[in-house]
């Protein structure tokens, strides 16, 4: 129990406030932000999470859940 409690308390500080949303929104959305174009350049060298023919350990992380 003492893991759910603390798995708990790690979830709830990654919850972005709703005034924060737009600051958030921005950033990922600005074609000129410096984080985003590493970002967007670290895709487009490894892809997604999800698994291909080349990659097939890619996408399996064994008892967690996958946004798609």
């Amino acid at each position: 129990m003492a893991n759910a409690s603390k798995d708990a308390t790690m979830r709830k500080r990654l919850a972005i406030p709703e005034s924060r949303l737009d600051a958030v929104n921005a950033t990922l959305l600005d074609p000129d932000s410096p984080i985003m174009k590493d970002f967007m350049a670290v895709v487009a060298k490894y892809g997604s999470p999800e698994p291909g023919p080349s990659m097939p350990w890619r996408g399996r992380w064994r008892g967690r859940t996958r946004i798609t």
